[in-house]
């Protein structure tokens, strides 16, 4: 059975903040991201 990912607070409220606007896309604010964290 595969490990669930964590996330921390901080990187679901960095993520969440830049999604409010509406201006970027999932995959927008997916590429601006450490590769490590491209799940969102």
């Amino acid at each position: 059975m595969a490990k669930r990912r964590n996330f921390t607070d901080q990187f679901k409220a960095k993520v969440a903040l830049e999604a409010l606007p509406g201006d970027k896309t999932v995959q927008e604010i997916a590429a601006a991201l450490p590769p490590e964290n491209w799940i969102v």
